[in-house]
């Protein structure tokens, strides 16, 4: 796996306290378990892409800053990232 989609993941994964039923003892005990956030996952991934079109060939003088910052704005809009 690429380490940036291992580090987005790790940002995206939230801890989450269960309540899990133990047969043998007859009673409720909790337990801390750790989920991904599939929407924040998207939007690490997203925002990322985002960040790219932003920061591409931003030192020309013609128009590819604004392509790109265009292209930017798509992406984000497209997924529905703020």
């Amino acid at each position: 796996m690429n380490e940036r989609i291992r580090q987005f993941v790790i940002q995206a994964t939230q801890p989450k306290r269960v309540q899990v039923w133990d047969e043998d003892a007859h009673t409720y005990y909790y337990e801390d378990r750790h989920e991904l956030d599939p929407e924040k996952f998207a939007e690490l991934i997203v925002k990322d892409c985002a960040e790219i079109a932003r920061t591409y060939d931003s030192d020309s003088r013609d128009d590819s800053d604004r392509c790109a910052r265009f292209i930017a704005k798509e992406i984000v809009d497209r997924f529905g990232i703020k």
